[in-house]
């Protein structure tokens, strides 16, 4: 039998008045779905609803999510108001502990990105928002596209959110703490990629000297990294020549990669490479690196068969 919320009440696990009701004991949080940041702004605010429900006050539905085939009630938004009940459930014995819930019907994906979407009362954090982000693309399979359709963002917002949450810890946590803003963290990890902690490092020191104690474009600007030597450029332009040239000559390879990319679902699906031409590719990158030079010509023609 597949279980809904109305089974459930059938089954006296919720009750359903003029809507749905179900005990806080009932609702299951998933491990990794909440993406909020413990902290004292996240305690003040859960805070703050339990003395909304000691006012009185209106406080919306929880969703849930029904598992049809176990019957477990998932929460899919409200976490700070599931623990303002709890937290005013500890300190008010007569507080039966039932709580007015709604159904949520989504994908997986979905239910994940409602947790941007629906968050109006306390703003998600830009690390809170690129983690998850970081979790509809990940494991969920989702473009960015994809993202920012479902939670109502620009692709750019989407784009610079992935881009923080999947920077150095050094600059999360200073993100976190308050010592450089979301926009220049961005900027910084745009600008210096796997350098970013250490550039972080010289521009706190010099906000430092300033007398100031958060980071900003103004009081340590951000050190320009400087361009790829031309050296390095073509020494990539080497590899991916020689790569290209395979695939394009290989038909069906050719075709599965395209399949494969335009299938949503396609993300970690693998295609087969000639052995040999990796072997043989490894081999030019290795000497390559010793010479610290790009492939001559007479060489690139030799690993694509000089044929046009």
């Amino acid at each position: 039998m597949a279980h809904t919320l109305r089974s459930l009440s059938t089954d006296k696990i919720v009750k359903k008045v003029d809507g749905f009701r179900a005990h806080i004991n009932s609702i299951k949080i998933v491990d990794g779905f909440n993406i909020r940041t413990d902290d004292d702004e996240l305690r003040e605010h859960i805070a703050g609803i339990a003395g909304a429900i000691a006012a009185g006050l209106p406080i919306p539905p929880l969703e849930v999510w029904v598992n049809p085939d176990s019957g477990d009630m998932e929460l899919v938004d409200g976490h700070c108001r599931l623990q303002g009940y709890r937290l005013w459930a500890e300190s008010n014995p007569d507080f039966d502990g039932w709580v007015s819930v709604a159904k949520f019907e989504g994908t997986p994906a979905q239910r994940k990105a409602r947790t941007v979407s629906s968050n109006s009362q306390l703003k998600l954090k830009p690390i809170e928002l690129g983690r998850a982000y970081l979790a509809l693309r990940d494991e969920h399979g989702m473009s960015r596209l994809e993202i920012a359709g479902e939670v109502g963002r620009s692709p750019a917002h989407v784009d610079q959110m992935l881009l923080l949450a999947g920077a150095q810890a050094e600059v999360t946590a200073a993100v976190e703490s308050g010592q450089i803003s979301a926009t220049e963290a961005v900027k910084l990890v745009r600008g210096h990629g796997q350098d970013s902690a250490a550039e972080l490092e010289r521009r706190k020191e010099a906000a430092k000297d300033a007398g100031k104690d958060k980071v900003t474009a103004k009081v340590a600007p951000v050190k320009k990294a400087s361009a790829p030597s031309r050296p390095k450029v073509d020494f990539v332009v080497s590899c991916a020549s020689v790569l290209v040239t395979h695939c394009e000559r290989n038909a069906d390879l050719l075709a599965s990669i395209e399949a494969i990319s335009a299938d949503p679902a396609g993300r970690g699906q693998c295609v087969q490479v000639d052995a040999e031409l990796l072997n043989d590719l490894i081999s030019a990158v290795r000497e390559m690196r010793q010479a610290n030079k790009p492939l001559d010509a007479d060489k690139q023609m030799d690993l694509i068969g000089g044929q046009e």
